[in-house]
C-alpha cells in the first residue's frame, strides 16, 4: 500500500492497531496518525468529545499541509487543560523540529501562564484564523536537553528521563502486553513540549499546531503526538465517548499502525525496508528549494460504490508490458507472552484486477463499479485461488462477466511471504480493488491468529475487528 519501484498507488486505508499502556487512548484508531487534508482546516478540526479526558492524537506534517486543528469544550472557568508533545526518536528529526500552537477560545490571551503573543509573522503556510475568540501562542522550550518542563506534571514525568542529551520518553511494554505488535518492545521520543495550562473561561476552543524547523523557523515535515486532557488521569474514557472520537477516523497513506509510525520493529511488519519511510516523510525545512516532497496524503472521503459494497481497498498502478511484476505479501510478526509468532491476519484476500482506460475520474469510476459487482458475487466454494508463483487475471476494459480470483496465502510455518505475479500484455493503468471480508476457506482454518490487541486498561474489542481491519504489508516490484 505505498509507493514501492516508482509505481503510482492511491490507498483507502483502514486499520484497528496501536495504543499505548496507560490508562490514555488514542483519539485516532488506536493510535494511527491523521495527516494531509484531514483536520487542516478549523472547520474541519478534529472533535475531542469529552476533554475531561485524556487523549493522544498523532499527526504527520508535510510542506503540503503542515497544520493540525482540534477543538474541544470547557465546562468550566480555570479548568485543567494539558497540552504535550513528543517526537519518535527518528535520526533525520533529531534536534531539527520545533512544536508551535495558537490557542483560540474564550478568555486566552498571551497574559495566561505559559503562553505569549502571536508572533508578528507566522511562517509561511500557516494563517491566524480569524472569529475564533482569544488567541495566544505557545511552543517549544529552548532547551530540550532537561526535563523541567516535564516534570511539572505529575503523570508525565515518569516518562521523561534525560537521555543521550535531551528529553526522552522510554516507553517499555510488557510481553503480554496486548497489542501484539508492540508487546516486548521499547520506543524512545524526545519531548517537545509540556504544560499544565488553564482554560479561562468555559466554551468552544480550538487548537492550531504545526511543527518548524528548529534553525530556519519555516514549517517543518515531521511527526508528532500530541496529548491532551486534564492535568492528570487514571483510566480511559466510557465506550460511548471513545467512539464518538475514533468513528471521526483517517485514511492517511502513512502510519497505518503504531510500529509504522514509530518506525522500529520492522521485521514485525514483513521486513519493510527503512528506505521507505525515507520516501514516504523526508526530513528538512518546507523553505528548501524545493522544498521536500511526501507521500503522506489522504483521499476525499467518498461514499461507498454501493449500499452493501464489497470493496475494501484500491490502488492504481502505472505497469509497463511484457515485464513481470511480483507482488509480495508479507506475514507479520507478534510477540505472545515468550513467544514471537509470524502470521498473516487473514488467511488470503479476495481481488479483482482490471486495465483502466485512463485516470480519469469516469474511467476509475467503471472499473470501480465492475470490481464491486464482482466482489459481491464471489462463492467462496468456486472462486479460483492463486496461490504461491502463480500469475493473477489483469481483466480487460470493460469485460463482460469479469471475475474475482482469491489469493491463497502460504502457511507462515512454511513461508513468511506469498508471492503472485502480474504479467500485463501492454504499457497501462491497471487498478486493484480488494475485499477481505468473507468466511474464511475451511483449508486455511488451522492458521494461528493473533490474541487480541487491547492495551490495558482499553476496552475491549471482539477478536474479529483485529482481523477484519488489519491490512497484511506488501510491495509489488
Amino acid at each position: 500500500m505505498r509507493n514501492h519501484a516508482g509505481l503510482a498507488l492511491s490507498a483507502l486505508l483502514a486499520a484497528w492497531l496501536g495504543g499505548w499502556a496507560e490508562a490514555h487512548p488514542g483519539a485516532i484508531a488506536d493510535g494511527r496518525a491523521t495527516c494531509g487534508v484531514e483536520y487542516s482546516t478549523a472547520q474541519g478540526a478534529y472533535r475531542i468529545p469529552d476533554i475531561g479526558e485524556a487523549w493522544y492524537l498523532r499527526r504527520i506534517a508535510t510542506c503540503e499541509q503542515p497544520v493540525f486543528w482540534t477543538t474541544f469544550d470547557i465546562q468550566e472557568q480555570g479548568q485543567e487543560l494539558y497540552i504535550a508533545t513528543i517526537t519518535p526518536k527518528l535520526e533525520r528529526f533529531k534536534d531539527k523540529l520545533t512544536f508551535n500552537a495558537i490557542l483560540y477560545g474564550p478568555g486566552v490571551s498571551a497574559i495566561l501562564p505559559g503562553f505569549s503573543a502571536i508572533p508578528t509573522q507566522l511562517p509561511v503556510g500557516v494563517t491566524l484564523a480569524e472569529g475564533l475568540g482569544g488567541t495566544a501562542y505557545l511552543k517549544s522550550p529552548s532547551d530540550l536537553s532537561i526535563c523541567n518542563f516535564v516534570d511539572t506534571n505529575p503523570v508525565m514525568q515518569m516518562f521523561s528521563d534525560v537521555i543521550e542529551g535531551r528529553c526522552m520518553e522510554e516507553l517499555p511494554l510488557e510481553n503480554d502486553y496486548k497489542d501484539a505488535l508492540q508487546a516486548g518492545t521499547t520506543s524512545f521520543s524526545w519531548w517537545l513540549y509540556s504544560f499544565n495550562h488553564a482554560a479561562a473561561l468555559p466554551g468552544k476552543y480550538y487548537l492550531q499546531s504545526w511543527l518548524t524547523d528548529t534553525s530556519t523557523g519555516a514549517v517543518a515535515q515531521g511527526k508528532y503526538e500530541m496529548t491532551l486532557g486534564p492535568w492528570t488521569w487514571a483510566r480511559y474514557a466510557n465506550e460511548s465517548t471513545m467512539s464518538a472520537a475514533q468513528e471521526q477516523g483517517t485514511n492517511c497513506a502513512c502510519a497505518v499502525n503504531a510500529l509504522h509510525y514509530k518506525e522500529f520493529h520492522l521485521e514485525r511488519l514483513g521486513q519493510l525496508n527503512p528506505a521507505l519511510f525515507l520516501k514516504e516523510l523526508p526530513g528538512g525545512s518546507c523553505a528548501a528549494s524545493p522544498p521536500p516532497a511526501s507521500t503522506c496524503v489522504t483521499q476525499v472521503k467518498q461514499a461507498p460504490l454501493s449500499a452493501d459494497s464489497s470493496v475494501e481497498w484500491s490502488g492504481v498502478y502505472d505497469l509497463k508490458g511484457g515485464r513481470t511484476y511480483t507482488w509480495t505479501w508479507n506475514a507479520y510478526g507478534y510477540q505472545h507472552g515468550t513467544t514471537y509468532h509470524d502470521v498473516y491476519p487473514d488467511p488470503g484476500i479476495d481481488l479483482f484486477v482490471t486495465q483502466l482506460r485512463s485516470a480519469a475520474d469516469a474511467h476509475i469510476k467503471d472499473a470501480a463499479t465492475a470490481a464491486d459487482a464482482a466482489l459481491k458475487a464471489v462463492d467462496p466454494k468456486t472462486i479460483k485461488n492463486v496461490t504461491q508463483g502463480e500469475t493473477l487475471w489483469i481483466h480487460a476494459v470493460g469485460a463482460s462477466g469479469a471475475s474475482a480470483e482469491h489469493i491463497l496465502f502460504s502457511n507462515p510455518a512454511k513461508s513468511k511471504s506469498t508471492k503472485v505475479m502480474l504479467k500485463p500484455s501492454a504499457d497501462g493503468l491497471v487498478a486493484v480493488f480488494t475485499q477481505v471480508l468473507r468466511p474464511r476457506p475451511a483449508a486455511t482454518a488451522a492458521v494461528q491468529d493473533p490474541p487480541s490487541r487491547q492495551g490495558k486498561g482499553e476496552r475491549e474489542l471482539p477478536e474479529k475487528d483485529f482481523n477484519e481491519n488489519k491490512k497484511t504489508i506488501y510491495k509489488i516490484s
